[in-house]
This record gives C-alpha cells, sequence and structure tokens, in this order.
C-alpha cells in the first residue's frame, strides 16, 4: 500500500514522476488527504500541467481550506 511519506521522500529526491504515481495511488485509497491533493497541485505544477495542478490544489483547499500552504499552491497553479 503506497504511503504519502514516500511520495513526499521522492518528491524531495526530485523523482516527480514517481512522487506523482504514488501519490496518485494514495488518493485512490484516501481521497480525502489534502497533504496527497497539495503535493500532487505542485509536482503538476512543475511538471507544466497547469489544469491538472488546478483541479488538485482545489481539492486540497476543499478539504482542508484552514491549512495556507494549500492556498498558495493553488495561487500558484492559477498564475
Amino acid at each position: 500500500m503506497p504511503h504519502k511519506h514516500q511520495a513526499l521522500s521522492l518528491f524531495r529526491a526530485g523523482e516527480l514522476q514517481s512522487s506523482k504515481e504514488v501519490c496518485e495511488a494514495c488518493i485512490e485509497t484516501n481521497p480525502k488527504d489534502a497533504d496527497v491533493w497539495s503535493v500532487l497541485c505542485e509536482i503538476n505544477c512543475i511538471l507544466g500541467d497547469y489544469t491538472e495542478a488546478e483541479r488538485c490544489g482545489r481539492e486540497a483547499v476543499m478539504l482542508a481550506e484552514h491549512l495556507p500552504a494549500h492556498h498558495y499552491r493553488l495561487a500558484a497553479a492559477l498564475m
């Protein structure tokens, strides 16, 4: 079972595609994990898929609107 800590480790190591795949697997098992949605937002921004980044960022904000990092990542996707 994929875990968000694995996705974050891959992200920090610059393994964006692998991190994205683990994040997507995490979302399949826990679609209410705002942190994973937020990381997916950032990954998609870096990869240039701003439409998907926006979608992921909106999910993160909807699930945890009190966390500024999610708003920041969504804003980056909208720029």
